[in-house]
C-alpha cells in the first residue's frame, strides 16, 4: 500500500461539512461513524483526556466537532470546559448538543483565547490533518494556551488501520478523513520533532486505531522559542 503521506489530503471545510452531516456515500459507514462518535469519542476519549490529563479545572478541545466528548468531560467533572471549532456545521452541532460548555467558532492555528488560560489543552482526530508547519503552529498555540497538559490523540499506523484508510481511497474514492490521514507511532513523533520530550500512550480500548502523545506546556513553549516567527 502506497505511504498516504504522498497523497494530497483534504482539510476543506467542505469535507468536514459532509463528515459531519453524514454524507459521504454508504450508509453502512455513516451509520458507524454516527455510533462511533455517540459512544467511542464521548466515553473512551472522555476516559482517556481525563486519566491522561489529571485533575483540571478548565479543559480546551481544539477541533471540538459536535462536542461530544467535551460535553462528557464537564459532566464528569464540573470544569469550566471550551471548545474552538472552524467548520459552521459541527460548530452549530457542538453547541446545541453541549450546552454547558461553550463552543467558540475559530481557527487551531490562531486560537482567539489568552494566554495561558485553560489547564489542559487537548485535540481529538485532528493533528493529522495538518501539514508539518501546520503541526508546528498547532503545538504553538496549544503550549501558549495551556498551562499543565497538552494531549495530542492521533491515529496510529497499525495494519488495519492503514487497510481502513486504502479501502476508503482508493476502493470509495474518499479523501480526507478516514481516507488520507497522516498515521502515527511514537518513532515517527520523534522524528517530526527531534528532541521535544513528550510521553506515549498506545490506546487498545480503542481496537488499536489510536494512539497519544502528552506534552508539558512549557517544554514545547521553550522548544518554539518565541522569538521563531511563526509559519
Amino acid at each position: 500500500m502506497k505511504n498516504q503521506l504522498n497523497t494530497p489530503h483534504d482539510n476543506s471545510v467542505e469535507m468536514w461539512d459532509k463528515y459531519y452531516a453524514s454524507k459521504r456515500g454508504s450508509p453502512m459507514f455513516e451509520k458507524i461513524v454516527h455510533y462511533g462518535r455517540k459512544i467511542y469519542f464521548g466515553d473512551v476519549f472522555a476516559r482517556n483526556v481525563l486519566k491522561l490529563g489529571g485533575q483540571a479545572n478548565s479543559y480546551l478541545e481544539t477541533g471540538a466537532g459536535t462536542g461530544t466528548t467535551l460535553k462528557q468531560i464537564q459532566q464528569q467533572t464540573l470544569a469550566r470546559c471550551v471548545g474552538i471549532e472552524k467548520t459552521p456545521l459541527a460548530h452549530s452541532l457542538g453547541v446545541q448538543n453541549a450546552k454547558n460548555c461553550e463552543i467558540i467558532l475559530g481557527d487551531a492555528l490562531a486560537l482567539p483565547l489568552p494566554d495561558q488560560s485553560f489547564e489542559v489543552a487537548y485535540s481529538l482526530g485532528l493533528f493529522e490533518h495538518f501539514s508539518l508547519e501546520e503541526q508546528q503552529q498547532f503545538l504553538k498555540e496549544q503550549a501558549r494556551v495551556a498551562t499543565k497538559k497538552i494531549l495530542i490523540e492521533v491515529p496510529t499506523r497499525t495494519p488495519h488501520m492503514m487497510t481502513i484508510m486504502w479501502f476508503n481511497r482508493k476502493i470509495r474514492g474518499l479523501k480526507g478523513v478516514w481516507a488520507d490521514d497522516e498515521l502515527f507511532t511514537k518513532q515517527k513523533f520523534a522524528q517530526k520533532f527531534p528532541g521535544l520530550e513528550f510521553n506515549y500512550h498506545f490506546d487498545w480500548a480503542s481496537l488499536a486505531m489510536t494512539c497519544w502523545f502528552v506534552l508539558d506546556p512549557q517544554i514545547v513553549r521553550d522548544y518554539f522559542p518565541k522569538q521563531t516567527p511563526l509559519n
